[in-house]
């Protein structure tokens, strides 16, 4: 039996690659696995970082130090974007629920974001506390059935005004999601420059949508944008984008709500989505390395 070549992708993101809910077969690198795997015969394996505290451009050196990588995969989710955004927002301890001002408001930042995730936002400014009510821990995440979702989607597109959006609405007149974005940026710039210095190319896969939250949504567009704009100047990246429209598709939306289990969360549906998406950017890279494993009369 012919052992088969690998192409090592890592993976610095988050639950993503391994998410509670969704069979192992049907995460998204196993089904890209399993089609590379039959259209190139060569092995994609993934290599995830675990450390979810570092910086991205830190966790890809460490990534780089347990052993050579043929590309990196660098997941920006909405998940992580949009607490940034929010003007205040909700900080969850084990005894106590916290609605903190945003520390990146103009004039009280004092360190970078990261520093403030680290200590669970513990030195931001408290406008309301409450203690948490006793009881069993939080049930894992589990599908929601499809008409509900389709109720949250109708209800956060009627344009009627909810108070929560006011967290939104001044998070984007005080500057902060043009200070989120710039930060994206900065994020890839840095995992960009890494992934140069070790000859490997960088795919980014964007934010995808967060339902019920229309003006998360928004912001989320302008950064995919951002992303699109930014990555198509850099020499050896690529872009994969969750909202853009696919010409081939006759959806009439590139992300349906039978693609979370739920508001946030992909089920199996959504992670065939995400393979659909990297699929046309990995395949020319496996491509490459089947052509390269191929004796010289065969090429």
């Amino acid at each position: 039996m012919i052992a088969l070549k690998k192409f090592r992708l890592g993976f610095v993101g988050g639950c993503l690659a391994h998410q509670p809910g969704i069979p192992y077969p049907r995460l998204f690198h196993r089904v890209l696995a399993r089609r590379l795997e039959d259209e190139f015969g060569v092995r994609l394996e993934v290599v995830v970082s675990d450390q979810y505290g570092d910086e991205p451009r830190l966790r890809l050196a460490s990534l780089l130090q347990e052993g050579p990588l043929d590309a990196v995969l660098l997941h920006r989710s909405s998940n992580t974007f949009f607490i940034k955004t929010a003007f205040v927002f909700v900080v969850e301890t084990v005894d106590a629920i916290r609605y903190v001002l945003n520390p990146m408001v103009p004039r009280i930042r004092s360190q970078p974001w990261l520093k403030f995730e680290q200590t669970g936002f513990r030195d931001c400014i408290t406008l309301w506390k409450k203690p948490r009510p006793p009881g069993p821990a939080a049930p894992p995440v589990a599908e929601v059935p499809l008409a509900e979702l389709e109720a949250t989607i109708t209800a956060a597109e009627s344009g009627r005004f909810r108070l929560k959006d006011l967290s939104w609405i001044a998070g984007d007149r005080c500057g902060l999601v043009n200070w989120a974005i710039r930060d994206e940026m900065r994020i890839v710039d840095e995992v960009h420059s890494a992934a140069a210095q070790a000859g490997i190319p960088l795919i980014v896969l964007g934010p995808g949508l967060n339902i019920g939250r229309s003006w998360v949504n928004r912001f989320a567009a302008r950064l995919d944008a951002a992303f699109a704009a930014k990555i198509d100047q850099l020499e050896g990246g690529s872009y994969a984008s969750l909202l853009a429209a696919d010409p081939a598709s006759l959806s009439p939306g590139p992300l349906l709500v039978e693609h979370h289990m739920d508001r946030t969360h992909f089920n199996a549906a959504g992670h065939a989505f995400v393979a659909d998406r990297l699929h046309p950017l990995l395949a020319p890279l496996l491509s490459q390395r089947s052509a390269a494993c191929q004796p010289p009369s065969l090429r």
